[in-house]
């Protein structure tokens, strides 16, 4: 019995001699003056507010599918504080390394206190590290473990030039997305799948589309996003710009990046991109902004583009840039009646993008294969309309017509208009200022000066006395040496004072006895000017030999009065033969009375 009294005080000893030990080691101090030792939640308490102030916590969930609520820790430090009151026989449990279920304090030597790093412990796995594999009551599945870290006071390890030192907000973020700082977050980008790093929290913070995707998944390490649809370098600088405000915008990338800013909906730069479209949108780049609009279905920059080549339509179409746009495309400009350009200048820009388009398609530009890649695009050139000689020497000795349709153009230029197929486009487009509009209400009509290629044919040289316009009609009959495009008529105005006329236009083809142009319009006129120019809502093409007549119906106070008319005029080497006509029921023939004069184009 005695000896056994012994063992047990022996035992006892030695437990007194650790305990002694433990007490000796937390009570070591760093050169600094400060503990460096890694805390238990009973000593954490026991702590000063200031050093309190330098914990850090960091939670990991072992289980990211169904992670449990994040433990208060301060809940836990207070139900850990009754350590102070265990045993002596348990504390030497906890000193022998036996589970006991609270953290252990670990006693950490000065020289260990300097580590770069600050040092760390594992609420509830005590004695290991998170990547030791053990399991304990504090990691088991569906529970958070969290480490706690304490930084120490001072770091001489620390350099005083660390890339954080010296640098802005935005210099910081830039330079982690640039080296790819503690990333959290991979894109697969373009058809590449090229890798591309970044930071939820960046993208947390700017985008909404990125923000709904990511914040259901914060609690994983590494995060991958497939963007297929954007070019690699394009998504660089949109992250240049979610991160910094910066991005450099030129012609060539603003639509790529309008399509992304929408993409992640970021407001900011959908708005630089159209400020930058809107003021470099010209001659060389519109077609470039159009293909690209198309391309990713921005349709509001892509109308604004149609409306511009409409405008400046010869200027466009001679670009090199006109050559890069798709069919469809194409197709949306030269068939408009808006577009404002030559015929002569669609035919030559369609040569161009068919030769283009044999290079992509990796065929031999022959007349044979730009036919076919041309495809419907080539009726939309309007070839009826197209000046004669051009027509000649520039289109029908070639083989992008086949030789029964240059024979039908032909044979409409000299009269015979039945003969032209259907899939050819008479109309003229319009380029000129349309004042009277076919089949709809009176307009008042423009009195702007005419496009420098209209022509006025005059055939009275001045005027005398008054006309009464109380609504008969007054009719000229007329032909031409060869072939010009008829654009309207001169009209004398009132003799007296101001005058708004009610005022109806009618081209007749005095052949076939059909009414092939009919206009209603207002026209107000003044006295102090004898001439006014009204437009047809559609050129007409005239043929040479063959008569026209035109009538005007006019309502309201009497005009001027033309005299001496001239039966033959010509005009920029075009013969004009004017003759009475008899559906002039008002008093004008070849010599007096109204229409002075033709508006016209000539074709050769």
């Amino acid at each position: 019995m005695s000896q056994s009294r012994q063992l047990q005080t022996e035992r006892n000893n030695k437990t007194r001699a650790n305990s002694n030990q433990t007490t000796g080691n937390r009570a070591e101090e760093n050169p600094n003056g400060r503990s460096a030792s890694i805390r238990s939640p009973a000593a954490i308490s026991r702590t000063p507010s200031a050093d309190r102030r330098l914990l850090r916590t960091l939670t990991v969930s072992p289980n990211v599918d169904n992670p449990t609520p994040e433990p208060d820790i301060n809940n836990f430090v207070r139900k850990s504080q009754p350590v102070k009151q265990q045993s002596l026989h348990t504390q030497s449990r906890r000193s022998q390394g036996q589970h006991t279920g609270t953290p252990v304090e670990s006693a950490v030597t000065p020289r260990q206190s300097r580590l770069r790093t600050p040092t760390e412990s594992y609420v509830g796995s005590p004695n290991r590290t998170p990547d030791d594999g053990s399991a304990d009551e504090g990691s088991k599945p569906g529970r958070t473990s969290r480490v706690v870290i304490t930084l120490p006071a001072t770091d001489n390890e620390i350099r005083a030039d660390a890339w954080q030192s010296g640098k802005t907000v935005v210099e910081s973020n830039s330079y982690m997305l640039k080296y790819e700082v503690a990333c959290d977050v991979t894109f697969t980008v373009g058809e590449s799948r090229e890798e591309i790093r970044a930071h939820k929290y960046m993208l947390l913070a700017r985008s909404p589309v990125l923000f709904k995707s990511l914040i259901k998944h914060m609690e994983k390490p590494d995060v991958r996003i497939d963007v297929p649809d954007i070019k690699p370098h394009n998504f660089r600088e949109l992250l240049q710009y979610v991160y910094t405000d910066v991005f450099d915008i030129h012609s060539d990338n603003a639509p790529f990046m309008l399509y992304a800013a929408r993409k992640f909906q970021l407001k900011g730069l959908s708005s630089l991109c159209f400020q930058f479209l809107d003021a470099e949108m010209h001659d060389e780049t519109v077609c470039k902004i159009m293909e690209q609009a198309h391309i990713y279905n921005e349709n509001g920059l892509y109308e604004k583009c149609v409306r511009y080549i409409y405008t400046n339509g010869n200027a466009v179409l001679a670009k090199p840039s006109f050559a890069e746009l798709c069919s469809e495309c194409v197709e949306r400009i030269i068939k408009s009646d808006d577009l404002r350009a030559s015929e002569q200048a669609v035919f030559e820009a369609c040569v161009v993008w068919a030769n283009a388009e044999c290079r992509r398609q990796k065929k031999q530009a022959t007349d044979e294969t730009r036919r076919k890649v041309l495809g419907k695009l080539l009726y939309y050139v309007r070839f009826p309309v197209m000046d004669v000689t051009y027509f000649t020497q520039k289109v029908s000795l070639g083989q992008l017509l086949s030789h029964d349709e240059t024979l039908s153009i032909f044979q409409f230029f000299h009269g015979e208009e039945n003969q032209l197929p259907h899939r050819f486009i008479r109309q003229e487009r319009n380029q000129f200022p349309r004042n009277v509009t076919e089949n709809a209400e009176p307009l008042m009509l423009s009195t702007t000066s005419r496009s420098p290629s209209v022509i006025s044919a005059t055939r009275f040289p001045g005027t005398d006395g008054q006309w009464k316009q109380n609504g008969p009609p007054d009719a000229i009959s007329f032909t031409v040496s060869q072939p010009i495009v008829l654009y309207g008529v001169e009209i004398y105005g009132a003799a007296s004072g101001k005058e708004t006329y009610a005022l109806q236009i009618l081209v007749y083809d005095d052949i076939t006895r059909e009414e092939i142009r009919k206009n209603d319009a207002s026209l107000f006129t003044n006295s102090i000017k004898d001439k006014y120019e009204v437009y047809l809502a559609r050129p007409l093409r005239i043929p040479p030999r063959r008569v026209f007549t035109v009538v005007v119906i006019m309502k309201g106070t009497p005009t001027h009065k033309g005299v001496d008319g001239e039966r033959t005029l010509i005009m920029d080497g075009v013969t004009f033969e004017f003759t009475d006509s008899n559906r002039s029921s008002n008093g004008t023939d070849a010599s007096v009375g109204q229409i002075p004069g033709i508006l016209f184009n000539k074709t050769q």
